[in-house]
């Protein structure tokens, strides 16, 4: 958000997750952190950023300890799937 109240939204990257290495918290955060030092920029730098994941476990876990908000997209996707059975 700007000093104007301009909501603001950004990208950093997008990374191919190797194949073969596990999805898991540890192995999505030392990829994320990895993409990051390769603009300069630390997981310190980032401690202050709203992230907006899914709520799969293994995202939470690669941002414990960083600020995030639940994607309202993807729960009433997830409430939907649910209600109408759909895999």
């Amino acid at each position: 958000m700007t000093p104007d109240f301009a909501l603001k939204s950004l990208v950093l990257f997008t990374v191919h997750f190797p194949a073969g290495l596990a999805k898991t918290g540890a192995n999505i955060q030392k990829v994320s952190k990895d993409a990051l030092e390769n603009l300069g920029i630390t997981w310190e730098d980032i401690k202050d950023v709203v992230h907006v994941p899914d709520e799969g476990s293994n995202i939470l876990l690669a941002l414990a300890n960083m600020k995030h908000i639940s994607c309202s997209a993807h729960n009433l996707a997830t409430v939907l799937r649910h209600l109408l059975h759909i895999s």
